[in-house]
């Protein structure tokens, strides 16, 4: 059962601590072990199936990294998506733990790339998503769609 964002009760305010501090190897292969089931919570928000998409887990700087290893723009049919992008993909800012809750926090983002050259990204899915390192457990804040 997934739990909402304010039943683990996570500081938000507590980002800007979490820039102070490296996460270690063990909270590295937690987070990486653990990527089945934030597929699992994505596909369960989305509708969408185990296999659509892929996640990866890297080394970034002071954080940890999570990115999507496929184009996604295939889920979006064979409408007017091939006019409009030519990639599409998820992407989590952060990665960075936070002593006070014991979570590693991120902040899902969808990008996209357009024909002509350009690109952009927003904000997908949740407001932000933590990693309880206490349970195993992926927390997502609000969600930012009805």
């Amino acid at each position: 059962m997934i739990k909402s964002f304010e039943e683990y009760n996570v500081n938000e305010s507590a980002i800007n601590e979490a820039s102070q501090v490296e996460p270690t190897e063990e909270q590295f292969e937690a987070v990486k072990a653990h990527l089945p089931e934030l597929e699992d919570l994505i596909n369960k928000t989305l509708g969408t199936k185990k296999g659509d998409f892929k996640l990866e887990v890297y080394k970034n700087r002071k954080a940890i990294g999570l990115r999507c290893t496929n184009d996604l723009k295939f889920l979006l049919g064979n409408t007017l998506v091939k006019t409009l992008f030519t990639e599409i993909g998820i992407d989590f800012w952060g990665g960075q733990y936070i002593p006070s809750d014991n979570t590693i926090w991120f902040s899902p983002k969808i990008w996209y790339k357009h024909p002509s050259g350009g690109s952009n990204g927003t904000d997908f899915v949740w407001d932000s998503l933590h990693f309880k390192l206490d349970t195993n457990e992926w927390i997502p804040s609000r969600a930012i769609f009805a």
